[in-house]
């Protein structure tokens, strides 16, 4: 399934919002590791929501609506799982006309810094849509995970769609000797409107050519 992006928004904006070039869709030994990982920090993101204390603590205003969705929904298990697939530095030379190679100029700890700016982006453009308060609750109710072996050598991001209610993004970064760590935002749409590769593409605000969202699960 192959859709491209196209945002206008300003420089930096592009940058962080505009996510997604093409790779292929083969499965991993490691996604059942990640989609363990992925799930238990659902259940994290989903007790907080639900957690009369944190939310007095953190001053995290949430609606009704929004509190009866998350309590009705089962994170347990995911009714399907997407990768995303793109090539971040592609992504950043391509958005930034780095015709010179400035990018390949960059310190490795600044190039770090700017491919993982495009993984997380995905959620803050999406939320963005819906207004203010969306992405005041991704911001307030993320979660996280730690994988202690098995992880990926590289970068991955996945969308996780339940049952019900809304979906999680989560993006996985590798550390050494095998581990990652995962970290959780929820995506303010309907789980329900996801019934393949394009439909998430098209919830997630992307068209045109050279992206792919591959079915894990």
């Amino acid at each position: 399934m192959k859709n491209t992006i196209k945002i206008i928004t300003s420089a930096a904006a592009l940058i962080i919002a505009a996510s997604l070039l093409c790779g292929c869709g083969i499965f991993k030994k490691t996604d059942d590791t990640l989609i363990k990982a992925g799930l238990e920090c659902a259940g994290t993101m989903r007790e907080a929501v639900l957690n009369d204390t944190y939310r007095k603590l953190t001053s995290a205003q949430v609606s009704d609506d929004v509190l009866q969705t998350v309590r009705n929904m089962d994170v347990s298990r995911a009714a399907a799982v997407y990768e995303l697939k793109f090539d971040p530095e592609e992504l950043i030379k391509s958005q930034l006309n780095d015709s010179g190679g400035e990018y390949d100029q960059l310190p490795d700890a600044l190039k770090k810094k700017l491919k993982n700016s495009i993984y997380s982006s995905i959620p803050v453009l999406t939320n963005s849509q819906a207004g203010s308060a969306a992405i005041s609750f991704m911001s307030m109710f993320s979660g996280s995970a730690e994988i202690g072996s098995g992880g990926p050598k590289d970068a991955r991001s996945l969308v996780f769609v339940f049952d019900s209610g809304y979906p999680v993004y989560a993006v996985f970064f590798p550390g050494a000797d095998g581990r990652a760590s995962c970290t959780g935002y929820w995506l303010m749409i309907d789980c329900q409107s996801i019934t393949s590769p394009d439909a998430l593409l098209e919830q997630l605000h992307i068209t045109g050519e050279q992206t792919e969202a591959v079915r894990l699960k």
